[in-house]
């Protein structure tokens, strides 16, 4: 129902009739051309949530309970990424509230793509698996913007570095207002985006402190 399930080796050896070279070829096989990815006996079909996306409060909560028999995995994280990616609000909020994760940004969901551009790879996934919740949900912002040069890698360095630089700007938030901008002021193929997102940042955090209430004399000599 979800893609993730608890997969022993023995179990498909004995099934398939194989030994364990020929079953270790054909997972390499998968998870370098990207459709699985891998964490012990657990594994999750990368873009099965895509294909199969979960449909109604019902689907929701049915593929939670079966989440829940997965032993536990780092590969969680990734596959509630690929979730909130391809599901409408209302049933991503009926899964996390069955598995009992808190909800704390409204989702905008990019419209899904007729086929892949790109296999993510397992080094993807493993970020994924590593990523706040803010991150994702900004580089999911980042990924529904037309003409934006999404790279994971890059975008995540970016989110990251622009958190460190700029601490007092909700990040989710600017993010998401550039994005409407560009929907006025769209992208072009000669744009060079990641800039325009710094010197976006550093306003948002320049009118930030400008908006901070100074602090009395007295208190800035404690301060100091």
């Amino acid at each position: 129902m979800c893609g993730v399930f608890f997969l022993p080796k023995m179990y498909v050896l004995h099934d398939l009739q194989w030994n364990e070279s020929k079953h270790d070829a054909a997972q390499a096989i998968l998870s370098n051309a990207g459709l699985i990815a891998k964490d012990g006996d657990v594994v999750m079909i990368k873009n099965f949530l895509k294909y199969n996306p979960v449909k109604g409060p019902k689907q929701a909560i049915g593929a939670a309970k079966r989440l829940k028999e997965v032993p536990e995995t780092k590969l969680i994280d990734c596959f509630i990424a690929k979730l909130k990616e391809n599901t409408a609000d209302k049933d991503y909020l009926e899964f996390c509230a069955e598995m009992g994760i808190p909800y704390q940004y409204p989702i905008e969901t990019p419209s899904i793509p007729e086929t892949d551009t790109e296999a993510e790879t397992d080094t993807e996934a493993e970020g994924i698996a590593a990523s706040s919740f803010d991150e994702r949900e900004i580089l999911s912002v980042l990924k529904s913007i037309p003409l934006y040069p999404f790279s994971f890698e890059k975008d995540l360095d970016m989110v990251r570095t622009f958190a460190v630089d700029y601490p007092i700007i909700d990040l989710v938030f600017e993010f998401k207002k550039w994005r409407d901008n560009k929907r006025d002021n769209p992208l072009k193929q000669n744009s060079n985006p990641r800039s325009q997102l710094r010197t976006w940042m550093q306003n948002a955090y320049n009118w930030a402190k400008k908006k901070q209430p100074s602090l009395p004399s007295e208190e800035r000599e404690l301060k100091i």
